[in-house]
Formats: structure tokens, C-alpha cells, sequence
């Protein structure tokens, strides 16, 4: 099904709009999509240009796509069109026509219009659920005239299916996006496991037990054991402030710091102070760590 199609479109047209259809829907990869929109856009309107603008998070407008009748990519394209257009289509959410705009009274006196010599423009609205992501621009600044109503409806109903596969390919990458973010997160969660002792220290009347659960699939809690000079464990036992990945983060590197810091430390006191002294000298985040420290002699008990 062809979204928003006119009734008054010939057969030739709605076989078109099919194909149309069909090569937008053929890929998921978004900057194929948006290439392959523009491309189908330039060709079958005989513009020069082509332009697609999506909306970003911060509702801010970003080229995705800039081509010209050669399909080869258009440098700096900010500064290649009316953005005054582009602004009223998304406004009014309705496409817009001008045959020539430097006598269209309309934008006759914008300076873009002025300075870039802009004529033949069309300009439609990428809208899914009645909700604005985009905007296709399409001109040719050599001509005037070479646009009519009919090409006007027929970019209309392109822009209303590229807006579906540009959505399709949009939430395709953040799906992708999320399962990379996943096996990272599983990848990290194992490394971090591997990071806190499997087994634990055999001292004579000491008895020892541990256990590591991750509010989330990694964490800032940590345990760990290590030897210390004169043949003495030191244990830690240490709480990273918040969850998830910046937390566990800082925990690998404040395991790091405190395990080198007590390593070779003549009492404990002056290797906590070195340890407080590194962590707060590159901590630019404003995170802080929890820390219990023991020292055991096995000699004395």
C-alpha cells in the first residue's frame, strides 16, 4: 500500500510510486535509505538538487542527504538552501511550490533566495503519525517554471513513503545499536567477574567467604584479596558510588590503584593516604569510593 496517494494519479503514476516504494523498502541501513530517497526524488522530478533534513533529539534540523541530478554527494549543504522554506513546511506541515522564487513574493526577499539565485523549488514534509522528522528539498536554480502541482503531489506522496522507511531504518539501527550495546555489556560484565578473586586466601584458622552479585550486569561493589609486603594479605572490600558502566569503570581503575598503593605500602595508613590522593586527583566526575581495608599477618593471626 502506497500512503497518502492521490486519487487523481494515472496508472503510470502509481506503478512509480510502487517501484518507489519497493527501492526505499529494499535496505535497512539508514544512509542507504536516505541516499536511495533523494536519488528517486532528483531523478523522477528532473531537479538539480536534493536535499533530506531529519530531526534530531534536541528537535534541531541535520542534512542526511545532499545530492545533485549526477547522484554524486553536494559539500556544505547548509549553505545551499532556504531554510525559510524548509522552516514553513515543517510549520504548516504542508508541502510548498514556488515556480520561481525570486519573483514569488513569498521569499522573493530572503537573502538566501537572493544570494544563492534559488528559482524552482519544491519542498515536502517527512511526517509519521502527523509528527514532523524531516523534510525533503528538492530545486534548480537555472530554471524557472520546470515544477508543477502535479510534481508537487507526486513528491508529497514519495515524502510520505520515505518518511515510513526512514522511520523503519532509523528504529532498525537503534535495535542494532542496542544488541551491540548489549554483547559490550555482557563482554564487560565477564571481564569485570574475571576481576574479583575465584579463590579465596588459605590461612590457618581463618575461615573465609565471599560473594559478588551486580545490582545491574556490571557494578562499582568489589571485594578483593592480594598479598602485601612481609607476606601479609590485604582485603578490601569497596563500594563505588551509583551503577552500571561509569561504576564499574571506576571500580577496575580505583582496584587498580588501591592493589599497587598497597602492594608495597610500609603500614596500611600511608598506603590509603597515597590511594585517597590518585583516586580524588582524577576523579573529574565527581564519583567516590567507599573503602573497608584489612591487613592479615599470618605469623601472628
Amino acid at each position: 500500500m502506497i500512503p497518502n496517494t492521490p486519487s487523481s494519479f494515472s496508472s503510470e503514476r502509481l506503478s512509480l510510486l510502487y517501484h518507489i516504494s519497493q527501492t526505499f523498502n529494499s535496505t535497512l541501513e539508514l544512509e542507504q535509505v536516505l541516499n536511495l530517497v533523494i536519488d528517486e526524488v532528483v531523478s523522477n522530478l528532473h531537479a538539480e538538487r536534493g536535499f533530506v533534513m531529519l530531526r534530531e533529539a534536541g528537535g534541531k534540523f541535520i542534512f542526511k542527504a545532499a545530492r545533485g541530478i549526477d547522484q554524486k554527494t553536494i559539500e556544505d549543504p547548509e549553505f545551499q538552501i532556504s531554510y525559510g522554506i524548509v522552516e514553513q513546511v515543517v510549520k504548516d506541515e504542508k508541502p510548498i511550490l514556488t515556480s520561481n522564487a525570486q519573483s514569488d513574493s513569498r521569499f522573493s526577499s530572503r537573502m538566501s533566495v537572493i544570494h544563492l539565485g534559488l528559482r524552482s523549488i519544491l519542498c515536502a514534509p517527512l511526517l509519521i503519525k502527523e509528527k514532523v522528522i524531516g523534510a525533503i528539498y528538492v530545486d534548480n536554480r537555472l530554471q524557472s517554471g520546470i515544477f508543477s502541482e502535479a510534481d508537487l503531489e507526486l513528491l508529497n506522496a514519495i515524502a510520505a513513503s520515505a518518511a515510513i522507511a526512514i522511520e523503519n531504518a532509523r528504529l532498525y539501527q537503534i535495535a542494532v545499536e542496542k544488541g551491540r550495546m548489549e554483547r559490550e555489556l555482557e563482554m564487560a560484565s565477564r571481564v569485570q567477574s574475571s576481576l574479583i578473586p575465584q579463590v579465596l586466601p588459605q590461612i590457618s584458622r581463618w575461615d573465609f567467604a565471599a560473594r559478588w552479585i551486580p545490582a545491574r550486569q556490571v557494578s562499582g561493589d568489589f571485594y578483593d584479596y592480594f598479598p602485601v609486603d612481609g607476606g601479609q594479605v590485604g582485603m578490601v572490600i569497596g563500594d563505588v558510588v551509583d551503577k552500571g558502566m561509569p561504576a564499574s569503570l571506576f571500580m577496575v581503575y580505583s582496584r587498580s590503584i588501591i592493589r599497587a598503593s598497597m602492594a608495597s605500602a610500609v603500614h596500611p595508613r600511608d598506603g590509603i593516604s597515597t590511594v585517597n590522593r590518585l583516586i580524588c586527583a582524577d576523579d573529574a566526575y565527581g564519583m567516590f569510593l567507599t573503602l573497608v581495608y584489612a591487613q592479615i599477618d599470618p605469623q601472628s593471626g
